[in-house]
């Protein structure tokens, strides 16, 4: 077994001896030549690069993906917070749900891949407050009595 882990990228070669447990006349190794590259771990992205707002009250939808690795990703949030009703699924990178209060948020969320490298992105969020409609916009003309 070979194992550890690189620390840097090149291309190797070393020899790796054998030996067998005989103790009779004749040879009783052999060294064979290995050759082995180290590549650059994959830049891990995530997108979109911006969220689309959301609103008070009104139901959310919008996913976020992983790409430049080996999938499948998953996702968390790594630095502040979702706003208050909204969730990020772990395996698919939904962020859904209905949020409870509006302002700016401001978060961070990493795609991490099968092979554990991961890449992270920050988001600037805004939860905007609900729309009140009145209806109907005029009243009729009043009488006095």
């Amino acid at each position: 077994t070979l194992s550890g882990t690189p620390t840097t990228v090149g291309n190797y070669t070393f020899g790796i001896r054998v030996t067998d447990s005989s103790t009779g006349t004749g040879t009783w190794f052999q060294v064979v030549d290995v050759s082995m590259t180290v590549s650059a771990p994959p830049t891990i992205t995530v997108d979109p690069a911006t969220l689309p707002g959301a609103t008070v009250g009104a139901a959310y939808s919008q996913t976020v993906t992983g790409g430049g690795g080996t999938a499948p990703y998953t996702f968390a949030v790594t630095a502040g917070a979702l706003p208050a009703g909204l969730v990020l699924a772990s395996t698919t990178g939904v962020i859904s749900g209905t949020p409870t209060a509006g302002g700016s948020f401001n978060f961070t969320i990493t795609a991490t891949d099968a092979d554990a490298f991961s890449g992270s992105r920050s988001y600037a969020f805004t939860v905007a407050a609900a729309t009140v409609a009145l209806a109907p916009a005029t009243l009729p003309a009043a009488t006095v009595g």
